[in-house]
Order: structure tokens, then C-alpha cells, then sequence
């Protein structure tokens, strides 16, 4: 048995190697493909984010918050600060909006609220309720290419 402050020091450690700082990480963080890789490869090395999560009590925080906070001393926020400060910080993005694209975004950021990142990732997002009553697929296409939308939200949901 490792205790749990040796198990955040070596999965920091291990996290460094590929992203030395919270700004890289970030970057890794908002693509989903090298997102994915990063946590399967911590995962095979033996370190899983939600042990963490678990243990210290962070369920209310995403993974990204729980890595962040473990590996580059970085404040966590829980899912719903992350979701209320999108509104906040970034009112001038949505603003210009059509009313249903911009329903859309914050549904969008509402899924995360209850699921985190992995929801933001989960091919059925756009057919939620919640999104699908915002305007859905159609509603991001008025802003551009939907995956570009997505990728610009979630740049801005994991800002510092």
C-alpha cells in the first residue's frame, strides 16, 4: 500500500514528463484524443485520477481539476465554479450569440456541470434533452464548424 500524498507525488511526477506545467497540460486537456492518451497512460502506469478524486474527497471536482491541483499546485474548482465562472468570465463571447447557439454552448456547459469532462466527450451530448431543446447540432453550426465551437468552449471552461 502506497499512502495517498507518495501515490500524488508519483502521479505528478509521471503526469510532468508529458506536460511540464499547468499550461501544457491545459493544452492536452481540451483535445480529447491526446487527453484520452494522457489518462490511459497514467492509467497504465499505475495511477488513476479517481483514486485521488476519491480519496481526498474531489468528486465534485473533474478530473482535470483533480490532476491540475495534484501535479501543478493549481487551485481546483468544482464542476459547477467552472460552469457559473464560463457565464461569468466569458459573457462577452456568448453574447453575440444567436439566442439558440448560445443555449446551446450553455447547455453544453450544463452536461459538464453534472459529468465533467467525460460528458463533454460523450458522443450522445448533442442528443441530450438539455441541448437538443437549446438547438443542438444546427443551433453551434450558426457559429461554425460544431467541433471548433466545442474545442473554443472548452478552451474557455478550462481557462485558469
Amino acid at each position: 500500500r502506497v499512502p495517498i500524498a507518495e501515490y500524488g507525488a508519483m502521479l505528478a511526477e509521471d503526469l510532468q514528463r508529458e506536460a511540464p506545467d499547468a499550461p501544457a497540460f491545459r493544452r492536452i486537456w481540451i483535445e480529447p484524443p491526446r487527453r484520452r492518451s494522457l489518462v490511459d497512460r497514467l492509467t497504465a502506469h499505475g495511477f488513476a485520477p479517481r483514486v485521488i478524486q476519491h480519496i481526498d474527497g474531489l468528486t465534485a471536482y473533474d478530473e482535470f481539476d483533480v490532476l491540475a491541483s495534484t501535479a501543478y499546485a493549481e487551485i481546483p474548482r468544482t464542476r459547477d465554479d467552472r460552469a457559473e465562472r464560463f457565464r461569468v468570465d466569458h459573457a462577452e463571447w456568448l453574447a453575440p450569440m444567436p439566442p439558440d447557439a448560445r443555449a446551446t454552448v450553455l447547455a453544453l456547459v450544463g452536461a459538464f456541470k453534472l459529468g465533467g469532462t467525460e460528458e463533454l466527450e460523450n458522443s450522445g451530448v448533442l442528443q441530450t434533452p438539455a441541448v437538443r431543446r437549446a438547438g443542438g447540432l444546427a443551433a453551434l453550426a450558426k457559429l461554425g464548424e460544431p467541433a471548433q465551437v466545442l474545442r473554443q468552449a472548452r478552451e474557455r471552461l478550462f481557462a485558469a
